[in-house]
């Protein structure tokens, strides 16, 4: 008797569970290519990095890998400085996560930087765009408390966001989302 007893303890406490878990909420990122070489006379699409970008790039690469927060797919803009930001910080983790670039983020508004991410949502994403659709979407997606700079700025150039969804839904709904953190090159 204490056999059936214990079976059906077992069965009740995985039922519990199984009511009471909660899957973990999706968690992705976004990011603002970093800063760019204005020097050269190239058409927007083609300005590569500047030097103080590229080190930026990579110190937010690092800084995401020692925080253990690895997307699992990198979402970049088609222009030459998110590419290479892309590159930069996907080379800071010892599996460096793949790359994908999609040619309807450069320059893309919140609405399409959002169809992107809820494409790739399962994969912890981290998408590599442009502003002043960056800034658009995080404030649809976190609401107005997201912290500025001194200069009442958002995503300024390298800045990273981490952010998580309260499920995979919730990105169709306006400050549903969660800012982890919001990595600025300046403060590491």
């Amino acid at each position: 008797m204490a056999d059936k007893s214990s079976a059906c303890n077992h069965y009740r406490i995985i039922l519990l569970r199984a009511c009471f878990w909660k899957a973990p909420m999706p968690r992705f990122y976004i990011m603002r290519h970093a800063k760019s070489d204005w020097q050269n006379l190239l058409s927007d699409i083609d300005r590569p990095l500047n030097a103080r970008g590229a080190q930026d790039a990579a110190r937010i690469g690092k800084e995401l890998a020692q925080r253990e927060s690895t997307p699992g797919i990198i979402l970049a803009s088609p222009a030459t400085r998110a590419r290479q930001t892309a590159a930069a910080v996907a080379a800071a983790f010892p599996s460096p996560p793949p790359t994908e670039t999609i040619d309807s983020l450069y320059l893309a508004d919140a609405a399409r930087l959002r169809a992107a991410l809820e494409q790739h949502i399962e994969r912890r994403p981290l998408l590599i765009a442009h502003n002043p659709g960056l800034d658009e979407l995080l404030l649809a997606l976190c609401g107005s408390h997201v912290p500025r700079t001194a200069t009442g700025k958002l995503m300024t150039t390298a800045n990273v966001a981490i952010i998580e969804a309260k499920d995979s839904e919730t990105l169709y709904l306006p400050g549903a989302c969660r800012l982890i953190a919001l990595i600025r090159p300046k403060a590491l």
